[in-house]
């Protein structure tokens, strides 16, 4: 269940670079 959510925290980082990236 951990390795889910770090998983998951994982790809909501990402998207926030992503989204850092854009601006």
């Amino acid at each position: 269940m951990k390795k889910i959510v770090m998983i998951l925290r994982q790809s909501d980082i990402l998207k926030e670079s992503e989204n850092l990236s854009w601006i």
